[in-house]
């Protein structure tokens, strides 16, 4: 009896295994309308940059940004201020317009729609966002206070300005954690900003000592409120420019002033 009754128990589950394997598959599941939603990147503008900067999606930025459908294969439209564009991905740079300034960026994209899955789909749409423009973020400078990530005790304050001098713009800098002089200042062709970033790279040629010099890249990312992330990389070179070691910091930062 017991023998009779798993092999029924047996005889179910496979049937049951059967209609779960002849199951049809829905076609529409991850089938969509067609869309002209589109995202804003800030990006840097070029000039040898590229690699050295981190961008991130937002909708609000410095100077520039990437505007970019995220629906491929179709006919695009983008009504930017007074300019027209026919791209999937758009970068624009917006050094004229007043400061915080938004402005409405329109994308229309048209595409054969999949009727099968969506009958009332004409293959059209429209998507409009706003893009703020602010040439300063007055949080990614001041004093901070910075935690190494690799050593929790190790604990350091240090400061980034912007600053003018005549009638350039530059950044100044204290106490980061090995290397640099104290109150460096650097010119504007050293560093990147974006509305949630700084990064700056640089050389520090040493007198003396053979002509060693030493570089530095810092990747300065604002996450929100008086938090930061940060990368520090310290490189030393030989009068070849070769380099010859280099040391890294990760460490989270907190505005503190």
């Amino acid at each position: 009896m017991k023998t009779l009754y798993f092999i029924g128990l047996f005889l179910l589950i496979a049937v049951a295994i059967q209609c779960c394997k002849d199951e049809p598959t829905d076609p529409c599941k991850n089938a969509k309308p067609v869309s002209a939603d589109f995202t804003i990147y800030e990006t840097p503008s070029g000039g040898g940059w590229e690699g050295w900067y981190d961008g991130y999606y937002t909708d609000t930025i410095l100077h520039s940004a990437t505007f970019k459908a995220k629906e491929d294969g179709a006919k695009y439209t983008w009504l930017i201020g007074a300019g027209v564009y026919d791209k999937q991905s758009v970068f624009l740079n917006f050094n004229g317009v007043a400061n915080y300034e938004s402005i409405p960026v329109t994308c229309i994209v048209e595409k054969e729609p999949n009727k099968n899955c969506f009958p009332n789909d004409d293959g059209k749409d429209t998507f409009t966002k706003n893009v703020t423009v602010a040439h300063q973020n007055p949080n990614i400078f001041g004093t901070f206070q910075a935690k190494d990530l690799d050593d929790p005790n190790k604990l350091w304050t240090f400061s980034i300005f912007d600053t003018v001098v005549g009638t350039s713009n530059y950044i100044r800098f204290d106490n980061i954690p090995v290397g640099i002089p104290r109150d460096v200042i650097l010119n504007k062709d050293k560093f990147i900003q974006g509305y949630k970033v700084i990064v700056i790279r640089a050389r520090v040629y040493q007198s003396g000592g053979g002509g060693r010099n030493e570089g530095f890249t810092l990747r300065y990312i604002w996450i929100g409120g008086n938090q930061f992330d940060c990368t520090y990389e310290w490189k030393i070179y030989n009068s070849k420019s070769e380099l010859q070691s280099t040391k890294t910091y990760n460490f989270k930062a907190t505005k503190i002033k």
